[in-house]
């Protein structure tokens, strides 16, 4: 099972997928500001219409993409209003799923995905609750942060799923998030 042969191996593989991820470019990228009011008073379709449209130009896409908030607060209070809230849903038997929390951050998550909207309506807290999000709507309040940014980059359908989760994964390590997990599902 495990041993010398599969280490060469894996080693292959390894070389192989640095050269794939070596080869990719940085394609187009899109940016969107929300303050928290758009945020917490309902799905803010109109001034996610832009990204949403931009990203159904092409079929097949995928995207990676983060969650970035802008405040003057320390982010470990942040922190502590998520931890709150999550375990307020457990102790009540809540079906809402709420991503991990990892550490006090200005990054909330890093993450990818082949449905851009429907990923974004899950971590906003507007859709399929039982799914691992961030489920903003349910726990910030209009004075935790100034406003969150979310930057967006399309890859194209062609792209091998190793590649992008590669490229998520290294962008998981330099940003640091609050939220999520580093990895695949």
């Amino acid at each position: 099972m495990l041993n010398d042969e599969l280490i060469i191996d894996c080693s292959s593989a390894q070389v192989k997928l640095a050269g794939e991820i070596a080869a990719m470019k940085v394609g187009e990228f899109k940016t969107i500001e929300l303050s928290p009011a758009d945020v917490l008073d309902a799905y803010p379709a109109a001034k996610l219409k832009p990204l949403i449209e931009w990203a159904k130009e092409d079929k097949g896409c995928r995207f990676i993409y983060i969650f970035t908030m802008q405040t003057e607060k320390d982010p470990a209070l942040l922190l502590q209003r998520f931890k709150a809230m999550k375990q307020q849903h457990k102790e009540a038997k809540s079906t809402r799923m709420f991503a991990r929390p990892i550490q006090p951050s200005r990054n909330l998550y890093v993450g990818s995905s082949a449905s851009l909207e429907s990923r974004i309506k899950q971590h906003l807290g507007y859709r399929d609750k039982t799914l691992y999000s961030m489920q903003l709507c349910h726990w910030l309040k209009p004075d935790s942060i100034k406003s969150i940014t979310l930057k967006v980059w399309k890859f194209p359908s062609t792209i091998p799923q190793t590649v992008l989760q590669a490229i998520e994964d290294h962008l998981w390590l330099k940003a640091q998030p609050m939220l999520g997990k580093q990895g695949g599902k």
